[in-house]
């Protein structure tokens, strides 16, 4: 939880997000080690999940689905509901790359 509490409290935004016409989101960043973006939960698809932290700060719950999210979830106080059309939910473990932040 002090991880979350530092990402919020310590990192503003500071990048900029677009939807683009074809249904991509643009994230732009210009920071050299470590952009900050709001994006809402419509926007999202798939992404390089090595370098994606979605951070739910202050969400009790976070429902996932028809869509895969790729990256590392970050949302200590939340519940996280993952349901598919049929079947069930494919994970994967995918790392995420060293980054610096909360200094």
């Amino acid at each position: 939880m002090n991880l979350s509490l530092d990402i919020h409290n310590k990192l503003p935004v500071n990048g900029t997000t677009r939807t683009e016409n074809w249904g991509g989101v643009f994230l732009e960043g210009t920071h050299p080690q470590v952009n900050v973006f709001n994006v809402n939960a419509n926007q999202l698809s798939g992404v390089d999940s090595t370098g994606a932290l979605y951070h739910f700060w202050g969400a009790t719950t976070v429902n996932i689905s028809n869509f895969a999210l790729h990256g590392t979830i970050l949302a200590p106080w939340t519940n996280v509901n993952a349901n598919a059309i049929s079947g069930g939910v494919e994970t994967h473990v995918a790392s995420l790359k060293p980054f610096l932040c909360c200094k």
